[in-house]
């Protein structure tokens, strides 16, 4: 089953651009990373409160381990991130699909599709490093607050899905088993465009808006851009 982690996970990180883009795709992205241990990743335990027995308390047990995957999730190279767009008659120009990138490229192929219309136009931007780099540090910090935040959630879902087995004594800490689960986070990209020369931001009006559909016609002012991507993370092989 799949769980969307219903609380935006906001990254905020400039970009600087030699020039002012061209007119770009308003559109909305999807990045899916498949074979995804999430009883590594997310090590999460539920156990019945010792004051109110209606009450139960779920932890996230963040640990070196944990940690650890979660960094490689994100930093390693290895990792194949499927992209796909979720409206039709979307351009995805420049989209170097089925190689291993980290999630930074990925990120960074979306903001250059949204800024120039070709993925690989991330070329152009200056501080395409300082993005990835920011994104390394940044982002597992993100996901782990946003997941922690939603973990009642989590726990009803994982109820629904009858995964509370009988023997199972809830007076100790049970571990929650995620196999054969999805996690679903989306992730805002936010920042402006600033030029080389001077470090102004540029206005142009060939930016849309990241939640408008493709094709939409509002731009946005002082060149800053808010683009959602949603990042699954699938147990599966494949889809």
């Amino acid at each position: 089953m799949s769980f969307f982690v219903n609380e935006y996970v906001v990254f905020n990180q400039d970009t600087t651009v030699d020039q002012a883009p061209a007119t770009a795709y308003s559109v909305d992205y999807k990045l899916t990373l498949h074979s995804v241990d999430l009883n590594t990743v997310f090590p999460l335990t539920f156990q019945q409160n010792s004051i109110d027995v209606n009450a139960v308390d779920v932890t996230l047990n963040r640990s070196p381990a944990s940690n650890a995957a979660m960094v490689a999730l994100v930093a390693a190279a290895k990792n194949t991130w499927a992209l796909a767009s979720n409206a039709a008659g979307v351009v995805s120009s420049g989209i170097t699909a089925g190689v291993t990138l980290p999630l930074a490229t990925r990120l960074l192929e979306v903001v250059a599709l949204r800024v120039f219309g070709h993925a690989a136009a991330r070329a152009a931007f200056r501080n395409d490093t300082a993005f990835q780099t920011s994104v390394d540090e940044q982002l597992p910090n993100k996901i782990y607050n946003a997941l922690n935040n939603k973990r009642n959630d989590l726990f009803g879902a994982y109820v629904n899905d009858d995964r509370i087995k009988n023997e199972d004594d809830m007076n100790n800490s049970i571990n929650m088993n995620l196999a054969n689960f999805n996690m679903q986070f989306i992730v805002s990209i936010t920042g402006s465009i600033k030029s080389d020369e001077d470090n102004s931001v540029i206005t142009t009006g060939g930016l849309h808006n990241g939640y408008e559909a493709h094709g939409g016609v509002s731009t946005m002012t002082g060149g800053v851009y808010n683009i959602p991507v949603l990042v699954e993370l699938k147990t599966s092989a494949s889809s």
